[in-house]
């Protein structure tokens, strides 16, 4: 938690949903078992006081977060605002970016996406997270996989687009996969873990390549569950027919 915090402070919130996903996941089998386990209590308030403690350290990880590398935003000072500005902020962050002369200059677009949605309050966040669960989930687009990427060329494009297929596919045998593990807390831990991230990306940030590169740590969620989906598929296709007597 503490290194997520230092590197990735934006995150914060994603910890603290999961946190409490875990815990009310740990009350729902502690009520279906009618059974306490004292490994999952002392869990449960090792994950309270982590989340409860590691916010305050914030003046000590300050050192730690210092960079060389211009920054459009201040993650430090950003998360002081209210959550709809954070959102707007980060969004915004994302058009602009530190030329050769390290000036700031606006991104010439190539990988944006919705800059003309501006988001001022929290029911602009909700009416926008339909289209962030399409983001976070499908996008680069097929629209996008024959331009030409600013940094990348058309090759780029052309790769990022073949991988997404595969994440298509990936994530309809992640489908099976949750329907296999419905009755596992942790299939729907990683999965509640999995399905916030990726919208929260869909939400703070409108940039398809740096949303590329964040999605993919909850990716590796999605194989896992996916992983699943492929054991129940074969057993579908290839169950063996019994013989009629």
């Amino acid at each position: 938690m503490i290194t997520i915090r230092i590197v990735r402070q934006p995150f914060w919130y994603l910890i603290v949903a999961a946190a409490g996903t875990a815990i009310v996941l740990l009350t729902v089998r502690a009520w279906r078992e009618k059974r306490l386990s004292r490994g999952a209590i002392v869990f449960a308030f090792l994950l309270i006081a982590a989340v409860v403690v590691t916010p305050r350290l914030q003046p000590y990880f300050n050192n730690q977060q210092e960079s060389k590398i211009e920054r459009t935003i201040v993650h430090d000072e950003v998360q002081r605002l209210p959550l709809a500005t954070q959102i707007s902020a980060s969004r915004t962050g994302f058009t602009y970016y530190f030329d050769e002369d390290a000036r700031l200059a606006p991104s010439p677009g190539g990988s944006l996406i919705d800059t003309e949605i501006k988001i001022r309050s929290l029911g602009d966040v909700i009416r926008f997270i339909p289209r962030a669960v399409e983001v976070g989930f499908f996008a680069p687009f097929p629209s996008m996989w024959f331009g030409d990427g600013r940094q990348v060329g058309s090759g780029g494009r052309w790769l990022a687009g073949i991988e997404t297929l595969f994440t298509y596919m990936i994530e309809c045998l992640a489908l099976f996969g949750i329907w296999r593990a419905r009755r596992s807390f942790s299939a729907w831990f990683l999965t509640v873990f999995l399905a916030l991230g990726v919208v929260a990306l869909g939400l703070a940030v409108n940039n398809i390549g740096a949303l590329y590169r964040l999605r993919y740590p909850f990716w590796i969620c999605l194989v896992i569950i996916a992983a699943g989906g492929v054991n129940l598929v074969g057993r579908i296709l290839w169950k063996p027919k019994s013989k009629v007597t």
